[in-house]
Order: C-alpha cells, then structure tokens, then sequence
C-alpha cells in the first residue's frame, strides 16, 4: 500500500484548545501516532475559507503565535503520553510548563544549548525564523537565551552543544539516557 499523504487544515478554530485538540485527535485516529514522523505547520495570510493558499511565517499570519502555541501543546500532550519516542522540539516549547509535563511524562528531557555566536553561524543564511527576525539577529538570539535560559537549566539534562561534533553531542545524550534508566523508579 503506498504512503498517503494528508494534510490537515490548521485554521482560524486552532486558536481555541478545543480545536486543537481536535486536530491532534484526527491525527492520532486517521494517521495513528505510530506512524506520524513529523508535522509542519505555517501561519496564513487569508482568512479560513476565501479559498486563497498563502503560507505565511508563524505568529504573523491569522493564526498566530498564540494559535501555533495552542497546536504545540496539544501535540506534547498526545505524544508525551506515549513511550518509545524521539521528540524533538523548539527552543520555545519547554517554556509551558504543561509542555515540559507533557513531554517529561514517559521520557527524560534533554535540552540542547549553545552559545549566541554558534546559533547565528548554524542559522546563517535561514531567512525562516520569525523569532529571529530583528534587525539586530545577535541581539535577539541573547535576548532569546536570557528568557529562556532559567527554564532550559530547570530541565532533567541540558547539553552545550558549542564546538562539539554532531557524534559527541549524540554520546553525551545517549550517556544521560543510559544513567537516567538505571536510577531507580520513584513512581508508586
């Protein structure tokens, strides 16, 4: 059977949990979670319905960041709630504390950090961040870091992946998982 491709339409009605939930129920139950290997999501430039498709960045279209947020929540909480999984998020997922509950639930945390300057070569050139659209980009990436830096050290594991190999950063995380599953279970 060949792969089938199916797109949900995230509108104005994700802005309201109700919605969202929804839309990550219909993921679960049409595409199941088992299978699901990655969501993209884009903000919109037209209202719902005028039949007009114009992907825009998140947080400034009709949707929002507020709405995007909402989506992001829900997705942790459906994907959380399951074991085996490699999660990988955005810097600004874990600054819900739902979220982190969410995701901490049946896994271990892992954040990965690195200096302002090593973030600015890696995205050099990536023109499809809006939270990095400042006329200052080194500004804004240390403005960033300053807010969510208490969060990220709150977390079970921080790495600082500056200067390091994508290999070595991989041993550090995989050393963490390894001690993490040998504490003893603190769960009644």
């Amino acid at each position: 059977m060949a792969a089938k491709e199916l797109m949900f339409n995230t509108d104005a009605r994700s802005k309201l949990k109700k919605g969202v939930d929804a839309l990550a129920k219909e993921i679960g139950s049409t595409v199941g979670l088992d299978r699901l290997r990655g969501i993209h999501l884009n903000d919109c430039l037209k209202d719902f319905g005028s039949r007009v498709d114009r992907h825009w960045h998140i947080g400034e279209g009709k949707i929002g960041e507020d709405g995007f947020r909402a989506a992001e929540s829900a997705l942790a909480r459906e994907l959380g709630a399951r074991e085996g999984l490699v999660i990988a998020t955005g810097g600004g997922t874990m600054m819900r504390p739902e979220n982190r509950v969410a995701l901490g639930e049946n896994g271990l945390i892992v954040c990965l950090t690195c200096a302002a300057e090593e973030i600015l070569r890696r995205l050099d050139g990536d023109t499809t961040r809006p939270m990095l659209a400042a006329p200052d980009k080194m500004e804004r990436v240390k403005e960033l870091l300053d807010i969510r830096m208490p969060v990220y050290v709150s977390l079970p594991v921080v790495v600082d992946t500056t200067g390091r190999s994508v290999a070595e950063v991989a041993e550090v995380v995989m050393t963490a998982y390894r001690n993490a599953q040998c504490k003893p279970s603190t769960s009644t």
